[in-house]
């Protein structure tokens, strides 16, 4: 049975001009009908790639795909890294099974959280790779250390407890 989506871009690939290549094989057919492509990428390669294609089709045609959506100055979400914030939510997944999901949510001191992920960067420098507690990624615990450290400072400045010369 085929996906909403899946019956969409088959309409969009009927009305594609002739002359747009496959971006993924140079042919001149769409992705959708391309059987190298969807032999060769999984599910959400695939979707990627055919939204990939439909924008430049798009394009192309001097088009917009979609409604209008006034998203100017927002932060662009999909410039973030998977795998990096999926190491940070492994961290936060061993923090809740140990202390209670949130928990840092509590407060911190700043200086705690700076010693934290420094311990951690430092622990990375001299090549070990793993918390050994954890057995997950030091970066991705300095990493968790900053998230936190950014949100203290944004909502709990009271909390700023770093040596500042007068």
């Amino acid at each position: 049975m085929k996906s909403i989506f899946d019956k969409w871009y088959e309409q969009q690939a009927k009305n594609a001009p002739k002359d747009t290549p496959c971006f993924y094989c140079g042919l001149f057919h769409t992705a959708a009908m391309c059987e190298r492509f969807n032999s060769d990428m999984n599910t959400h390669e695939r979707l990627e790639g055919i939204v990939r294609e439909a924008n430049i089709v798009a394009s192309v045609r001097g088009e917009r795909i979609g409604g209008v959506k006034h998203d100017n100055g927002k932060a662009p979400m999909s410039l973030l890294d998977r795998k990096a914030l999926e190491g940070i939510a492994e961290v936060l997944q061993f923090g809740a099974a140990k202390y209670a999901a949130h928990n840092w949510r509590g407060g911190f001191a700043h200086t705690r959280l700076t010693d934290a992920a420094l311990r951690h960067i430092f622990a990375f420098l001299d090549g070990e790779d793993a918390d050994p507690e954890s057995g997950l990624s030091h970066i991705a615990h300095a990493q968790c250390c900053l998230m936190f450290l950014q949100r203290m400072i944004a909502d709990s400045p009271e909390l700023d407890d770093r040596f500042k010369p007068s």
